[in-house]
């Protein structure tokens, strides 16, 4: 006598939508560099459920999500993608159901690696050579994205004639690098 094969079925009436984990909290704001955020359906009985259809969403008006809806797989889990060219904190909410689960915020930051300075302005063309008058050179410092890189580290240098530099550190807000000669 032969058996029928039997198929045990996860019960998605107790379904369960697990917080979302994030690979990574810190992105740079470049449109390239991206967080994956996963989150996993199961039943009470830790079995997985595939198929379970999640929404995706976001606060953010400038930050992108690879989809808006996903589907779990066979394991139960459902992941997307977040990218953003602000620099903004955002989080990401995935909805199955009437259960909602929050991502950890995503600190999406300048890209140090493209920083350069954008512009660089003398507050006067001319000054005493009596170690009183001062030329105060403020230099704004941008990455690719136009941001502002803040406390970025500049060598100042004298390239014709002679002077001395003295750096001063302007107040954060600021977002630019100050030396005076």
């Amino acid at each position: 006598m032969e058996s029928e094969t039997l198929t045990f079925m996860p019960d998605v009436k107790s379904a369960t939508l697990s917080a979302i984990t994030a690979d990574k909290t810190a992105a740079q704001a470049n449109g390239a560099d991206a967080v994956t955020l996963s989150v996993k359906v199961e039943d009470a009985n830790h079995n997985p459920i595939p198929g379970a259809q999640i929404s995706w969403t976001t606060t953010s008006a400038t930050a992108i999500l690879s989809a808006s809806d996903t589907s779990t797989d066979a394991k139960g889990n459902a992941s997307i993608s977040v990218t953003s060219t602000t620099v903004e904190n955002v989080s990401v909410v995935a909805t199955m159901k009437e259960q909602a689960q929050t991502s950890p915020d995503l600190q999406f930051t300048v890209d140090n690696a493209t920083a350069a300075v954008e512009s660089l302005n003398a507050d006067k063309t001319q000054a005493v050579a009596n170690q009183n008058d001062f030329i105060t050179l403020t230099a704004r410092v941008v990455d690719a994205n136009d941001h502002p890189v803040p406390d970025s580290p500049l060598k100042w240098q004298i390239v014709e004639g002679q002077a001395t530099l003295a750096q001063r550190r302007p107040p954060p807000i600021n977002r630019v690098a100050v030396a005076s000669h």
